[in-house]
């Protein structure tokens, strides 16, 4: 079987429009009946990408693929970590629209606490003016946990009673978390308090891991189509380091992708297009480093954005004009470093927010394939 792979890469901070692509790609297998699996390989439940259908309907896609309206099913691979709670309620919200998702995922999946993200929240909340811009739900807790001999993986959910799962979230709860509350020198509000150790908290999750672990399979199919679907972007990669400590932990280009490729399928099966994405402009929603920052109004006035709203950890979204060289410059470094010049993959851009900017015809030299949209529905993505 001839394996057809897409890879969709972020190229600035994240909020580029990789939902709507990864949307248009599955699409476009099932519409030539291709069966279809996005695979999310990095990251967790911090990602907010949007599909819209043309029908109207509109889903912030989280916890699942953005391929899922449109057919795909979606696979966690080894590197994503997963949330119960934002599992269970996006599992949820697709059922209110008549859809039901078909998941898979490693064993090795490492599997995110409430007590993760609280002390996300609480280190944010803590450094004041100083805050790194985090999302509050737990992603570099749930990696530093599982280095520290507090893990928590899929594989053990599985595996383990009500009665230890309760029990480890005590462990979790009053040794690892007080003592990085502690490190931190936080005084946690009484509100607070009284969340932390409500054992309702803890029976919820419970319900939460046994819900995620019903509706996930380990045994996963082969499927002709595969989507790789990035969270973040390029300028967020945990080895940008002229952008550090405001990165996340994981790698955001077309490294991981590859290196799964290469350790599942012959080479020679497979067809890779490697599809960096951005906006007619960058935004970053966070704190640091926005190279050439200036008002939404000095770009476009006009310019609306229902999913990047304001909130009190990563406050409002954030602009500056998109630079041809820069992109340029770093896409063939992420094609270079992850191997995607090596294999011989059609490299792409993606412009989305066409109808808000146009992108100058300098922007599309030197790509195998051009796509440009206004980021409505996968029906206004047009091939130059």
């Amino acid at each position: 079987m001839k394996h057809d792979i897409k890879i969709v890469i972020g190229a600035n901070f994240g909020d580029e429009g990789k939902g709507l692509m990864a949307d248009y790609f599955a699409h476009e297998a099932i519409s030539q009946g291709k069966n279809c699996v996005v695979c999310l390989y990095n990251g967790g439940a911090q990602r907010g990408h949007t599909v819209e259908t043309s029908e109207g309907i509109r889903h912030v896609f989280h916890h699942f693929g953005s391929g899922t309206l449109a057919g795909a099913a979606t696979y966690f691979s080894p590197d994503f970590l997963l949330n119960p709670m934002t599992f269970h309620t996006e599992w949820n919200e697709l059922a209110d629209i008549k859809i039901r998702p078909i998941v898979y995922a490693s064993p090795a999946c490492r599997i995110t606490t409430p007590f993760d993200m609280i002390l996300n929240q609480l280190k944010e909340i803590s450094r004041g003016s100083h805050k790194h811009g985090s999302c509050g739900m737990g992603i570099w807790e749930t990696i530093r946990r599982n280095r520290c001999g507090f893990s928590f993986d899929l594989r053990q959910a599985c595996s383990m009673s009500d009665q230890k799962i309760r029990d480890m979230l005590y462990r979790i709860r009053d040794v690892y978390f007080i003592d990085r509350i502690q490190a931190y020198n936080i005084d946690i509000p009484l509100s607070w308090r009284d969340i932390i150790w409500n054992e309702q908290l803890i029976s919820n999750y419970i319900d939460d891991v046994r819900f995620m672990q019903s509706a996930i399979s380990t045994h996963y199919n082969v499927y002709e189509s595969i989507i790789f679907e990035g969270g973040q972007g390029l300028l967020l990669s945990q080895d940008n380091i002229d952008y550090s400590p405001h990165l996340t932990p994981s790698y955001t280009g077309a490294r991981d992708p590859m290196r799964i490729i290469e350790e599942t399928f012959d080479v020679s099966d497979v067809n890779i297009e490697a599809c960096y994405v951005s906006r007619t402009y960058i935004t970053r929603h966070g704190a640091g480093r926005l190279d050439h920052e200036c008002s939404k109004n000095d770009l476009n006035p006009s310019i609306e954005d229902f999913t990047n709203i304001f909130n009190p950890h990563q406050d409002s979204l954030r602009y500056a004009p998109l630079y041809p060289r820069e992109l340029k410059q770093r896409i063939a470094l992420d094609c270079i470093t992850s191997g995607v010049l090596d294999r011989d993959c059609k490299v792409s851009v993606a412009f989305t927010h066409t109808n808000e900017m146009k992108p100058p015809a300098t922007y599309v030299d030197g790509f195998d394939c051009i796509y440009a949209s206004d980021n409505k529905t996968r029906n206004s993505v047009k091939r130059l």
